[in-house]
């Protein structure tokens, strides 16, 4: 769970850690270990979906 820079851009940008999905994603090769992904989220409080 690397990359702190990248988060803090997000975080900067109006974007919200909400999670974490362990072992989300594999890292390399067959070879490589199975990494876990932060998930982040930003929401327009201006949106009102059609209806």
């Amino acid at each position: 769970m690397g990359n702190a820079a990248s988060a803090r851009v997000l975080e900067r940008n109006g974007f919200t850690q909400i999670g974490l999905a362990p072992q989300y994603f594999r890292l390399g090769s067959a070879g490589g270990g199975w990494a876990d992904c932060r998930l982040f989220q930003r929401i327009n409080p201006a949106w009102r979906g059609e209806g």
